[in-house]
């Protein structure tokens, strides 16, 4: 919605969807984007961010285990990798994309992306 620029009214009636139709569209993987075919994230979190990450709710449908050595494993439905790799992002240093393969594939070429852009400004310095 951020990037709604106008928006008017219309003469026409509202076509009525029934909400199980619009959660089977809206709720089958995480974040924004819409779609039936999900794939399961597999992340797991280092100890040291355990105690916030392990409070966000990331998807209705997700499951998630403590483990002994004190991280935290995060499994969640997408359908879409746009949106996890970002936030995934958030915790660079702190997170490890278990599986799918595409999806840590897809984070490192951010990753990499990222560091390409920031070391010309670390050399001049």
């Amino acid at each position: 919605l951020d990037a709604v620029e106008t928006a008017q009214s219309l003469d026409i009636k509202a076509r009525e969807i029934a909400i199980r139709m619009v959660e089977s569209e809206l709720d089958a993987g995480y974040g924004i984007f819409a779609g039936r075919k999900a794939h399961w994230a597999h992340l797991r979190f280092s100890p040291e961010v355990t105690p916030w990450v392990s409070r966000e709710e990331w998807h209705p449908a997700q499951r998630t285990r403590l483990r002994d050595d004190g991280s935290y494993e995060l499994h969640l439905p997408y359908t879409n990798e746009t949106e996890l790799v970002m936030d995934v992002l958030r915790h660079a240093g702190h997170v490890t994309v278990m599986a799918p393969l595409s999806l840590a594939r897809a984070v490192r070429a951010q990753l990499e992306a990222g560091l390409a852009n920031a070391l010309p400004t670390a050399m001049s310095d």
